[in-house]
């Protein structure tokens, strides 16, 4: 999977097909509610849904009843902190000539669970 690899992430989960192209992403890193997600589902109908997490009771269950109903959107999900690695990266970056004199340093956070 491109988006695993390309943001050097052990393991995502994926509610949707695994083979599916897609043309049109909604990118919600970190942690973005719900009612949000599924009103960009509606608004925006998104072949998948980036995100960092989501609540497994509703926007999980959402997609499922989309790809039922033959919708298309589907929904990976990366897990918090490492959704919004590259992002603090970048942070460290801009911060840096802002503050001569002081170090900046990005600590990456890695996922933080192990997995069995």
């Amino acid at each position: 999977m491109l988006t695993k690899d390309k943001l050097g992430i052990a393991t995502v989960r994926l509610v949707g097909n695994v083979s599916q192209h897609c043309k049109t992403i909604y990118l919600a890193f970190g942690y973005m509610d719900s009612k949000r997600q599924i009103a960009a589902i509606q608004q925006y109908k998104p072949d998948l849904i980036l995100s960092g997490e989501t609540r497994e009771w509703e926007t999980v269950e959402r997609v499922r009843d989309g790809l039922l109903m033959g919708q298309k959107t589907a929904l990976l999900v990366l897990s918090h902190a490492v959704s919004e690695e590259a992002g603090m990266e970048y942070a460290a970056k801009w911060l840096q000539p802002k503050v001569p004199g002081t170090q900046v340093t990005h600590i990456a956070a890695n996922n933080p669970f192990t997995l069995l």
